[in-house]
């Protein structure tokens, strides 16, 4: 049984209003845009989010031309190409086939897809299960069960996988309990990781993709019919045949020039363009052969095969037809001779016709190919990078001017010369072994790079890809690929390396505790100090919560701790730092007094500076006593001068009064003048213990300022 979710009518009505809306408000302004229809596979919004940057990007390389995206579904995309409402159409592989042998349209680029940090020009099918599924070993475990794909016409959801089902002698439709098709890859997996199917099948990528998103645990499946060991370089799970990427094709209607315009433009994308990066793709490569696909939907007797095979009448004719024509012929000669010679002449006749449209036929494919030939060696010579043939040997027979500009040597410099010419002998080694092993699996290999040495002996490092030539009979003659330059990025990769470890070493050798915290809270590095400070390593400590709970074992003050922390975090904008005090228990079971830096990165995390102020507290601690003792012992000695001159000023009134008392009585001359002297030492004396008394009040800070009104100028 098989059931299928469909959105068809209703998503081609969305999508042909939806690209009438946003033609009639581009028309406004500039000319008709340029159409090019892509393969929705995933839904109209996510297709616009992806493709729209590549429009963007064709429109500011191509003057006077604004490309638009117009999202189509797997059914609608045949009438929009039949129609010619699109220019261009961006779909798998399968489709592409049919569209081909249908429509008459024509491949110019295809996709690098990237995924995990590697470009691929391939894909495939993956055929998978719960983990737990035990039951479920091979692809004839799975007669008798539920099984869904994307949709029936998803090349990489579906037909890849029918294809190796119908190599093993499994028919889903009748072996199957049943075949469901869920619309996407996504919808697929999330059925299995629901327990609503038994097994399914999506394209290369789905899982890590997802899996790389967040979305799914991709431990909890397992790949049945598992083939990633004979593509070891393929860097995903796969269960069936490799095929080119998605092509990206030009419509019948279209142009050779804007068909020309758009594929150089394509070729020259940039890896880290925004239109790369919105497709998740590495840029794209010049067209790939697709005779694999047409292989497979063959064996499927799917789309332009579909009645491949049948016996039909006219096919027994043209088999069998001698053993017919000689029946025909022994009936005539008993009707007669005449009726004979008739029919003999009509054949010859039919066959000169035959024979001079067949020749007729072969000078348009020449033309054709000639002028094929014109537009790639047009398409060739306007790209930057460096594109190359050589022979089995290793000696160049065709390259591009680019090529030329990056060896520094003209064209007849350069023809013949070998690889060799330009390298050191390792590097010779090296490449040797790349060229070998292409030549000996057939396999693309692609990104690696050697140091070349130019004609006026100045270096530049170049990256290469490599694939194998062959006839038209698949002898190996040679190889082809292209070379970039990429010097200055070499140069830049190796300065940003250079300041990376400088920041090592500081970060290493610095006298303060350094960590770094991601934003869920878990520690992601501490430097050399940080562990001579606590004794704590990084094992210790992986998460906050256990560096909380060994540095602050006081649940209290841990609590404390734990509050400001947060405040802090709250409040604090990206860049700000705010110094924080606490004290820490160690490993060792001591406690220090330490100062936080805390710095708020961009992505969320903390990066913390530690600086013990132990003994700097210490100090200063024991600073502030010494201080308090030494006012207590001049506050001291300033109360006992004021006693003791309070104690003294007493008698000294006396004497001088009496002295004084006593000058006003009838004395001898010798008398007055001892009194006299004796009157006048006391008030010095008393002076001076006034003196006294001031500046212990002074220190003591009980002198009182006595205010009161004058006149200067009196």
């Amino acid at each position: 049984m098989i059931k299928t979710t469909k959105r068809v009518s209703m998503c081609s009505v969305i999508t042909l209003l939806l690209f009438i809306v946003v033609c009639s408000g581009i028309s406004w302004g500039k000319d008709t845009p340029v159409k090019i229809g892509v393969l929705a596979e995933r839904g109209i919004a996510q297709c616009i989010e992806k493709w729209s940057p590549t429009a963007e990007y064709l429109t500011d390389r191509i003057p006077g031309k604004t490309f638009v995206i117009v999202p189509v579904d797997f059914d609608g995309i045949f009438s929009f190409v039949e129609l010619g409402i699109i220019d261009f159409v961006l779909t798998n592989p399968s489709m592409y086939v049919e569209l081909e042998t249908w429509y008459g349209v024509n491949r110019i680029a295809t996709l690098k897809n990237k995924r995990i940090g590697r470009v691929v020009t391939k894909h495939g099918g993956l055929i998978f299960c719960k983990a737990d599924r035990d039951d479920i070993q091979t692809l004839n475990d799975l007669k008798n069960k539920t099984f869904m794909a994307a949709t029936q016409t998803s090349f990489g959801g579906w037909r890849m996988a029918l294809r190796e089902f119908q190599e093993k002698g499994v028919d889903p439709y009748s072996d199957f309990k049943e075949v469901r098709f869920g619309g996407t890859n996504d919808t697929v997996v999330y059925a299995m990781r629901d327990g609503k199917v038994d097994a399914g099948t999506v394209r290369t990528d789905t899982l890590e993709r997802m899996a790389m998103d967040g979305n799914i645990d991709i431990n909890t499946f397992r790949i049945i019919n598992d083939l990633s060991g004979q593509y070891k370089d393929f860097p995903f799970a796969v269960s069936t045949q490799l095929y080119p990427e998605w092509p990206f094709a030009r419509v019948k209607h279209t142009t050779d020039e804007l068909a020309e315009r758009v594929a150089i433009a394509l070729l020259e994308m940039p890896a880290n363009s925004p239109a790369a990066i919105a497709a998740k793709c590495g840029g794209w490569t010049i067209p790939l052969n697709y005779q694999p696909v047409h292989e497979c939907l063959k064996e499927l007797r799917l789309g332009p095969y579909k009645d491949f095979g049948k016996i039909t009448p006219a096919a027994v004719v043209k088999k069998y037809w001698a053993f017919i024509l000689t029946i025909v012929i022994l009936f005539a000669a008993v009707l007669g001779a005449a009726i004979f010679i008739l029919r003999l002449n009509r054949n010859i006749n039919k066959t000169h016709l035959e024979l001079q449209s067949e020749v007729e036929g072969r000078k348009q494919i020449e033309e054709s190919l000639r002028e094929s030939e014109k537009k790639y060696r047009t398409i060739l010579e306007s790209i930057e990078d460096g594109y190359y043939e050589v022979d089995i040997g290793g000696k160049f027979t065709f390259f591009n001017d680019s090529l030329s500009k990056i060896f520094g040597l003209t064209e007849d410099e350069l023809m013949r010369k070998n690889f060799r010419d330009f390298t050191d002998q390792e590097t010779n080694k090296k490449g040797y072994q790349v060229f070998n092993k292409v030549y000996t699996t057939g396999k693309l290999a692609e990104g690696f790079g050697w140091e070349i040495i130019r004609k006026e002996g100045t270096k530049r490092y170049v990256e290469a890809s490599v694939s194998l030539r062959k006839d038209s009979e698949g002898h190996r003659i040679g190889f082809q690929g292209i070379i970039r330059d990429i010097s200055d990025r070499k140069r830049m990769e190796e300065a940003l390396q250079k300041e990376k470890e400088r920041f090592r070493l500081l970060v290493e050798e610095s006298p303060l505790g350094i960590s770094l915290i991601d934003k869920d809270g878990n520690y992601k590095y501490i430097n050399p100090k940080f562990v001579c400070m606590f004794g704590y390593a990084l094992e210790d400590i992986l998460t906050g919560k256990e560096w909380l709970r060994k540095a602050y074992p006081d649940k209290e003050y841990r609590q404390q701790v734990i509050s400001a922390w947060l405040a802090d975090i709250e409040t604090f904008k990206r860049g700000e730092s705010r110094p924080r005090i606490f004290n820490v228990t160690c490993k060792d079971g001591t406690e220090k007094i330490i100062q936080f830096r805390p710095v708020t990165m961009e992505l969320g995390g903390q990066f913390i500076i530690y600086e013990d102020i132990t003994e700097q507290r210490r100090t200063e601690e024991a600073l502030e006593k010494a201080k308090q003792e030494a006012e207590t012992a001049t506050q001291a000695k300033s109360q006992f001068l004021a006693n003791m001159s309070h104690e003294i000023r007493t008698p000294m009134n006396a004497i001088i009064g009496l002295s004084d008392l006593a000058m006003k009585t009838e004395l001898t001359a010798r008398q007055r003048d001892y009194l006299k002297k004796i009157s006048l030492s006391g008030h010095s004396l008393l002076g001076i213990i006034n003196d006294i008394l001031d500046f212990s009040k002074i220190e003591a800070g009980k002198l009182t300022m006595e205010s009161i009104n004058f006149n200067l100028e009196e």
